[in-house]
């Protein structure tokens, strides 16, 4: 930008004032709502450190003793998404000349720690398993279903009767349902990859159909105070869906009760994974059904499990 805007021309900027820029002027309208709620999440934990500092005084010491900081507290991905943050807000404000330098530039980018995921082995499977059928359907059916198809607990979250054919098994994912702050997203996943079709087992897919006749008695009893008017597949006993982080809820509740080791949900997702290495599926099919961007980050994620295998 030749001219700057008067507010800009005549204020002292802070860090703060960069960020809003970054993200009402340039994320807004560019990048999907899920990114933008990331990136506010991460500027809730950098503003008050950074916040109130005038941007153009803002040297790489300040910023090194910023990521020390964070060194301390945080695992060093989580670094790293601080610095890519940080980086982008000052790239992208220097390109629109607003500010003259970067000072991000002369720090050392944290290196990505590749960390072996979370997952049950077999013999905790068994067992996981065993107990599932111990709890109600509407508990059983989503865990089951992320384990079988590797599916991420927003893709599960989004899910229609209407992206199920109950007949061969064939699942379409092309949505997910995600909480940013307090409002509800339904948005495209993550990445083009990620819009997939799948099959799977049986075993599922009989699971689902007990799922889909139980739900349709509960709206027969209930009527006009069955509120699943959307027609999402993993909702309560009113039929409104379950809230984004429910399913972790659930399955945290379910490893408590059992004495099992708690993994995270998404570690469901892993467990899905391992189980086709063990199969002997090739990789290339298994990043296809997971839905990752290229087969690349399918080989640098689960690298040891693949050697494992």
């Amino acid at each position: 930008l030749n001219n700057k805007p008067e507010i800009i021309e005549n204020k002292k900027l802070t860090f703060e004032d960069l960020a809003n820029i970054f993200i009402n002027d340039y994320c807004t309208g560019n990048l999907k709502e899920n990114t933008i709620y990331g990136y506010k999440s991460l500027l809730n934990v950098i503003l008050p450190e950074l916040g109130d500092k005038e941007a153009e005084n803002i040297i790489p010491y300040d910023l090194q003793l910023y990521y020390n900081k964070l060194k301390k507290e945080y695992s060093l991905n989580t670094v790293l998404h601080h610095y890519v943050l940080i980086n982008n807000i000052f790239v992208r404000c220097k390109k629109l000349g607003i500010i003259s330098l970067n000072p991000n530039a002369d720090i050392e980018k944290p290196k990505f720690k590749s960390e072996e995921p979370k997952i049950y082995e077999p013999e905790d499977l068994k067992q996981f398993l065993k107990v599932l059928e111990n709890e109600p359907l509407k508990y059983r059916v989503p865990i089951i279903l992320a384990i079988d198809s590797g599916m991420r607990r927003e893709e599960l979250n989004g899910l229609l009767w209407d992206d199920i054919n109950l007949e061969t098994g064939e699942i379409n994912i092309n949505k997910v349902r995600i909480a940013a702050a307090k409002e509800i997203i339904v948005t495209t996943p993550k990445t083009a990859k990620s819009k997939r079709k799948i099959i799977i087992t049986n075993y599922s897919l009989n699971l689902l159909k007990e799922l889909k006749k139980y739900q349709d008695n509960m709206a027969k009893t209930l009527k006009n105070k069955w509120l699943n008017n959307d027609n999402y597949v993993f909702v309560n006993d009113n039929g409104l869906p379950y809230y984004p982080d429910t399913l972790s809820k659930i399955l945290k509740k379910i490893q408590i009760k059992y004495n099992l080791e708690q993994i995270p949900f998404h570690s469901l997702r892993h467990t899905s994974v391992s189980l086709l290495l063990n199969s002997n599926e090739d990789v290339a099919s298994i990043s296809a059904r997971v839905g990752h961007s290229n087969i690349t980050t399918t080989l640098n994620t689960y690298s040891h499990l693949i050697e494992k295998s």
